[in-house]
């Protein structure tokens, strides 16, 4: 868990860590996140693929809001997300200095604004290796199908394990 998180105090109730991956010759981009409680333990994972997504940056702006959907449908309004897309983190702060993406962003922010506090930080990759290993499992894996489910996955176990109570990561 980042300091950041852990700083956050007392209007935290969860932490979401958002991960992407994209692959260039099929256009198909994986997206997951993780969501864990105060101590760092994963309650609820969730994976899905996009088709025709054209570059990494539209990858993660699409893993960002579906996200933010998918904990908006679940009524969870206090989150703190976890990205390590420097650019898309960007977008977001900034959306005037990214106006070729400018729809993208205009639904982002509509849909944050359905939170009841809403915090987007930009973090090391560490900290959201786990989703992004998910992410991975899309296009290296070729496993398209969504799902949501509580826990972690069983592959993913000992390594989650290990990052909440603050070691190192496992291979």
């Amino acid at each position: 868990m980042s300091e950041a998180t852990e700083d956050a105090g007392s209007w935290l109730n969860f932490q979401c860590n958002v991960g992407s991956s994209w692959d260039a010759s099929s256009h198909k981009c994986g997206a997951a996140w993780i969501v864990r409680d105060h101590h760092g333990i994963p309650l609820l994972q969730s994976r899905r693929a996009f088709s025709s997504v054209f570059s990494p940056f539209e990858a993660d702006l699409f893993s960002i809001m579906w996200s933010l959907e998918a904990l908006r449908d679940l009524h969870t309004t206090k989150v703190i997300r976890e990205v390590s897309f420097a650019e898309a983190w960007k977008a977001f702060i900034s959306p005037e200095k990214f106006p070729n993406v400018s729809y993208v962003l205009s639904r982002l922010r509509i849909i944050a604004n359905d939170f009841e506090h809403f915090q987007l930080l930009l973090s090391p990759p560490g900290i959201n290796s786990a989703a992004l290993s998910i992410a991975l499992s899309v296009t290296k894996d070729r496993r398209y199908q969504s799902y949501l489910a509580r826990g972690v996955p069983s592959w993913l176990s000992s390594y989650l394990r290990s990052e909440a109570s603050g070691g190192s990561s496992a291979s």
